[in-house]
């Protein structure tokens, strides 16, 4: 799932980086900014300014363990065989 579909999905904003590679890891740890906000600059600043809480999933280790689980099983299916 991309990042905007989750987006769509989940009916909130999701921005994400490259950790995030699999949506098992999407929310796994997340900053949480509890001041509306209406720009990219208004965000940028307040977290330049730390203005946020960092949360993490209690299910992180669950999370990661599934999508390298996810990772290994893609690359059976297209590695080449001799």
């Amino acid at each position: 799932m991309r990042t905007d579909e989750l987006g769509l999905t989940t009916g909130i904003p999701v921005i994400s980086g490259s950790g995030s590679r699999d949506h098992y890891q999407a929310g796994s740890i997340y900053k949480q900014v509890d001041t509306p906000f209406s720009s990219i600059a208004d965000l940028r600043s307040m977290v330049a300014e730390r203005v946020y809480r960092i949360r993490i999933d209690p299910s992180l280790g669950d999370n990661v363990e599934a999508a390298r689980k996810a990772k290994n099983r893609l690359k059976k299916l297209v590695q080449p065989t001799a």
